[in-house]
């Protein structure tokens, strides 16, 4: 919470019996107000503990004891102030929120439920009871749930960054629910078929992605819509631009992206005003589906490829070139407009044709929301049909990455939301989006040790590990002692094979928080490993088991078995690494959430 929010107690709940405990009482209430207002939370916890065993019949006096344990970091002891007062007063807005808030802290989200429905019910204007739902259900894993509570804060509190943060935690939570279960009851489909080419593309993995295309348009059952066109943008990135005009021909009478496709190929073969014309074309017929086609006109397009663009486009008069130039300078990253507030339609009575229909063409013409809203009815009426689940992570991955993006507009000079932001896009594997964010960070704070760390990691994930090993330097610098960054380092070194120069980092890092040091155990392991302290390496590789997350903890594992002659505990930890890379890799392929 932003402010300490303590309640005025009344001054006829203030009178005692004798005129000393009168006395004493209002002192300590003074002394509590004198305390809290120099911010000095545990002194006024003091005195206000002191004032509840003088009158502990006052709910407002316990509640305020709360709130001061509350910022104090004390959540157990403030969660019992709050239930105390609640039991005085259940309709009291301030303990249902904290004690439910408190809850949260102590990794109770079940229990915290009810006082923050009550703490909604009792202030439904207020967005604090919203925020602290979603934040909730984002703990039970409940992201339908999650969502309907952020939609709620972002309307009541639209420039709250955090609520648009949470949102889209929310739109990645229930993109990577409709993923999974499209993965697990209708893999090989068309429609998961198309997913897994998408991701393929957007890894950057080309050849895969053409090969991933071709065996779904080889499939006897019908390809989701505009699956030619993305197969054309594939080849196209891939320079085979006459196969691509193929498949954008393929496309050109049902898919928007076809004619955005075909008119970049004329743009870029020197026929340049017969590629704007036919944008001009498009626009002309339905602006929504122009505007939200468009980016595809630039898709793939590095910095210097898109600087070229934009001087081919100046070199038009044509209007629509001024209406690209616009939206390339915009970003290829521009996002749809959410506006949670505004009604949906109503699609209760449309049979499955229908609802496909609608889901399809509100996608192409960027209304996210109502993609998701018929894709929510398809899998309500039709469970046994893709097509539901495949439109809820197409619509759903798009929300969450604009709500993310609307989020950082939202407080665009808080360092934290933006470290938020680069922390989920690194973890998503969209690196360039996470740099952006972590940028940010070191824009507005240049010293922050949580930017340049974030960004060292970005670099590693990314597989950039000389830039990674720099950055990761200079948080060092700002911060000697800081565990976390002395992992950070030391698993950077070992990337690069430097083993000798990672030990003392990783040695160092031993005083990391509990849930990091199985990975310090685990790459310690390996610098042992690799250089030939094999008794040391297995007993710290046997440390590190918890962070095996991919198999190559147990596979380093079985080789050190298997060197020392020990077979059956070789050929056990084998098994154990197959099954969990078997596993990793399910995960992955569940998390289908491509962003075109």
């Amino acid at each position: 919470m932003r402010a300490v929010l303590t309640i005025a107690l009344a001054a006829s709940t203030l009178a005692v019996a004798q005129p000393d405990r009168d006395a004493r009482f209002e002192s300590l209430l003074a002394e509590a107000h004198n305390a809290q207002a120099r911010s000095d939370f545990l002194g006024a916890a003091a005195s206000y503990r002191q004032a509840v065993a003088i009158r502990p019949d006052i709910a407002e006096l316990w509640s305020n004891l709360g709130l001061m344990q509350h910022q104090s970091a004390e959540y157990t002891e403030a969660a019992e102030a709050f239930g105390k007062a609640l039991r005085l007063n259940q309709s009291l807005f301030v303990p249902n929120l904290f004690l439910g808030l408190d809850l949260l802290q102590l990794k109770r989200p079940g229990e915290a439920i009810p006082y923050l429905l009550a703490s909604e019910k009792l202030q439904p204007q207020d967005p604090q009871p919203a925020l602290a739902l979603g934040r909730t259900f984002h703990a039970l894993w409940e992201p339908e749930k999650s969502g309907r509570w952020y939609r709620r804060a972002v309307v009541l509190a639209p420039r709250n960054g955090e609520a648009w943060y949470g949102l889209g935690l929310a739109y990645f939570g229930m993109a990577e629910a409709a993923g999974a279960k499209l993965t697990g009851s209708f893999g090989g489909s068309a429609y998961d078929a198309e997913l897994t080419a998408g991701v393929l593309a957007e890894q950057g993995r080309l050849t895969e992605g053409i090969h991933a295309y071709r065996d779904l348009l080889a499939l006897k059952e019908p390809s989701p819509p505009c699956s030619h066109s993305s197969y054309g943008f594939v080849l196209l990135r891939n320079g085979n631009a006459e196969e691509a005009q193929q498949e954008f021909q393929r496309d050109l009478a049902s898919c928007p992206a076809a004619r955005v496709g075909a008119a970049r190929l004329l743009f870029e073969s020197g026929e340049r005003e017969k590629g704007l014309t036919m944008l001009a074309e498009l626009a002309k017929q339905d602006q929504a589906v122009f505007s939200a086609s468009l980016p595809r006109f630039w898709e793939g397009l590095d910095a210097q490829q898109l600087e070229a663009l934009l001087a081919k486009l100046r070199q038009s008069a044509d209007a629509i070139a001024r209406v690209v130039e616009a939206a390339v300078q915009e970003g290829a990253r521009s996002t749809p407009v959410l506006q949670p507030e505004n009604p949906l339609p109503d699609l209760a009575g449309l049979m499955k044709d229908d609802l496909k229909r609608r889901a399809s063409g509100a996608f192409f013409a960027g209304d996210l929301r109502t993609t998701a809203l018929a894709s929510d009815r398809l899998r309500q009426k039709y469970p046994n049909d893709a097509a539901g689940w495949y439109w809820a992570v197409r619509a759903n991955q798009k929300l969450s990455v604009a709500a993310l993006a609307r989020a950082g507009e939202a407080e665009p000079d808080s360092p934290r939301i933006h470290a938020l932001l680069g922390d989920v896009y690194r973890r998503r594997g969209m690196f360039d989006e996470a740099r952006e964010e972590y940028s940010k960070v070191l824009a507005i704070s240049p010293d922050s040790v949580a930017g340049l760390a974030g960004l060292a990691a970005t670099d590693l994930a990314d597989g950039r590990l000389e830039q990674a090993q720099v950055t990761a330097r200079k948080a060092l610098a700002r911060s000697p002692e800081d565990s976390e960054i002395n992992l950070q380092m030391g698993e950077i070194l070992v990337a690069q094979r430097e083993y000798a120069d990672a030990e003392p980092y990783l040695e160092h890092s031993l005083q990391a928080r509990p849930d990091l040091l199985p990975r310090v155990h685990a790459l310690l392991g390996e610098v042992f490993a690799r250089t030939g302290r094999s008794k040391e390496a297995l007993n710290e590789l046997t440390q590190g088991l918890a962070s095996d997350e991919d198999g190559s903890v147990h596979y380093q594992l079985a080789r050190l078995y298997k060197e020392a002659g020990d077979e059956r505990a070789a050929a056990a930890a084998f098994e154990k690494s197959k099954q969990i890379r078997a596993s990793h890799d399910e995960l992955a392929r569940k998390a289908l959430t491509p962003i075109n």
